[in-house]
């Protein structure tokens, strides 16, 4: 099943609207993003993610390149079961449990139940 995995990652910025002298030219930062989504593949280019998953369908795949990733890591989601009892779950629980899932439908859900 896939790990549910939370990604920093460093995106490029917009193209700037209309001519600009160049004597006024600043520096234009990158934005620092925090992704967070169904682990689908890694290899030496990208790694690539679902923001839902389904037991075989997948929902808004994303692309990072591995040269803009900062940091990678594993979530555990905290789950509210059936009767008020609280468990640490990993991605393949949640899919046992859930069957048909999203990442940010599980997030609201559980902040409703808090």
């Amino acid at each position: 099943m896939n790990k549910i995995v939370w990604v920093e990652w460093v995106d490029s910025r917009g193209v700037t609207q209309g001519w600009e002298y160049t004597d006024d030219l600043t520096p234009l930062a990158v934005d620092i993003v925090h992704t967070v989504g169904f682990l689908l593949g890694k290899d030496d280019t990208a790694i690539t993610l679902a923001m839902c998953l389904s037991q075989d369908q997948v929902l808004g795949r994303l692309a990072i390149p591995v040269v803009a990733v900062r940091e990678l890591h594993e979530v555990a989601l905290p789950f509210l079961l059936p009767g008020g009892a609280l468990r640490q779950i990993g991605t393949g629980d949640a899919a046992d449990l859930l069957g048909a899932t999203c990442a940010q439908e599980l997030a609201g859900d559980l902040a409703d139940a808090l």
